[in-house]
């Protein structure tokens, strides 16, 4: 199963805990959608989300992992699938070959456009972008989200401990597949909710 990571996900170390078969495939940038912070999380806060914009100038990096199928489940469970996320489907071509991903959109009665991220939320999502070395000024715009302090401090404390461990892992490749890789998106792109 391959699933398309744009957020708190990115990075490998965050995703392995929920996911222990993922294996990193490649990144892919799609244009045509928007990364926003407007899901309504459990905690209130805002999550990522991306949003269709039908600009070409409009771009979302992913990173492409694959993991066995019977562990979306767990991920769903992550992820609020069903009460928060919706599961949507894209066609890809890697390696000259057609293969179907998965990614999570927000529900329409799960978008908040005045929601903001809470600071520990936004730092996952960067370390992740950075780990894939993601365009300089891709992660600039996500860097001016304005982001607010969780007030929770279990939920702060155990999200800062992930952070740091992400951080002392920084210059190591976690076991990832090196193979060649060369993944577009087909020409108009649209991710389908079945």
């Amino acid at each position: 199963m391959y699933y398309l990571a744009y957020g708190s996900n990115l990075h490998p170390l965050r995703l392995n805990e929920r996911v222990h078969s993922a294996k990193h495939v490649g990144e892919i940038t799609i244009s045509g959608y928007k990364l926003k912070f407007n899901k309504i999380g459990v905690d209130g806060s805002g999550k990522c989300n991306i949003k269709k914009t039908n600009c070409k100038d409009s771009v979302v990096k992913f990173v492409l992992f694959r993991f066995n199928d019977i562990e979306k489940q767990e991920l769903d469970k992550y992820e609020s699938y069903g009460h928060g996320y919706d599961v949507h489907y894209i066609d890809l071509i890697v390696n000259g070959l057609v293969i179907t991903a998965f990614t999570y959109i927000a529900m329409e009665n799960y978008i908040n456009n005045d929601l903001s991220p809470f600071s520990w939320y936004k730092s996952l999502v960067i370390l992740g972008m950075k780990h894939y070395s993601f365009d300089k000024h891709y992660i600039e715009k996500i860097e001016k989200t304005k982001a607010i302090e969780d007030e929770n401090f279990e939920r702060v404390e155990k999200n800062t401990l992930l952070i740091k461990r992400i951080q002392g892992n920084n210059g190591l490749q976690l076991t990832l597949e090196k193979v060649m890789f060369f993944a577009v998106a087909k020409k108009t792109a649209t991710f389908r909710h079945r």
